[in-house]
């Protein structure tokens, strides 16, 4: 860089944050959590199939840990007759539902197990005191028997939140879900800066350096990362904590100014100097 100074590097570095900007954009705010619930809808389908498909009529079906299933038939239309499930997954609490009839609903892009003319008994375990729950119709959600680890992951994307919060229906941890993923783009910006001002020094081959600046940069990453999704869980219960959402992400930057400083990113070339190369 003696001939043209940094100016190509910077520029370069501009170009690849403006576009890892739009693109972390897009994935944070509108990618990923449409992908997680389509994900997680095509797994409540499939969990419905596995509960349809292994319910035999006349025989207890384990369709999950410490849950079992059984229907005594079936009618011409598929509605399950003779509803009975037991689920013992809480050791505190057993439950036992009783239903005449059953049959599979869908409704805001869940599916249920409807159930007419039927009962729950709850046992606790502790106390040893049952009492039982009359209904008339109840649906039950499939996702809560054979569950999976998708549900966790499904987060409305930020048109959805903002079309909450405008209704006046958002809750504090939607307002904080919105405010991290604005935030991921300081992440990106801080980071890159921090990995270019660490690596932008050419260092002799035989340099005593007693850490890899890959391990730094990867650890400070992490770290800011850790602290980031602290502040969300914590501005998710309380507003006040919001700014810290912002402020970590801008951790990385008090280090690269100090070593840009010490070498010499901010000295300014005389003139004649630079008139001279």
């Amino acid at each position: 860089h003696s001939s043209v100074g940094l100016k190509p590097l910077w520029q370069s570095i501009c170009l690849f944050l403006l576009v890892g900007v739009i693109f972390d954009a897009t994935l944070a705010h509108q990618l990923v959590p449409k992908t997680n619930q389509l994900a997680a809808l095509r797994a409540d389908e499939i969990n419905a199939d596995l509960i349809a498909n292994s319910s035999r009529p006349g025989k207890f079906t384990d369709i999950a840990p410490n849950l079992t299933l059984r229907i005594e038939g079936r009618a011409e239309d598929g509605t399950g007759l003779g509803f009975f499930l037991h689920d013992s997954r809480n050791p505190e609490k057993n439950q036992t539902t009783f239903a005449a009839q059953s049959q599979l609903s869908r409704a805001d892009d869940t599916l249920y197990i409807k159930l007419k003319d039927g009962a729950i008994q709850y046992y606790n375990t502790k106390t040893q005191a049952m009492s039982t729950l009359e209904f008339g119709t109840y649906s039950v959600a499939v996702r809560e028997l054979a569950s999976s680890n998708l549900f966790a992951a499904v987060e409305p994307s930020s048109l959805e939140v903002m079309a909450l919060i405008q209704a006046g229906a958002a809750s504090q941890r939607h307002v904080a879900l919105l405010h991290d993923r604005f935030a991921s783009a300081i992440y990106l910006f801080s980071l890159v800066l921090f990995a270019f001002v660490v690596t932008m020094t050419p260092r002799p081959m035989r340099s005593k350096r007693w850490i890899s600046a890959d391990v730094v940069i990867l650890g400070t990453g992490i770290f800011v990362k850790v602290l980031g999704a602290t502040a969300k869980q914590l501005a998710g219960g309380d507003a006040a904590f919001v700014a810290l959402i912002y402020l970590f992400p801008l951790l990385p930057l008090i280090p690269t100014v100090i070593i840009a400083w010490r070498n010499g990113i901010f000295t300014v070339i005389p003139k004649p100097l630079r008139e001279a190369v």
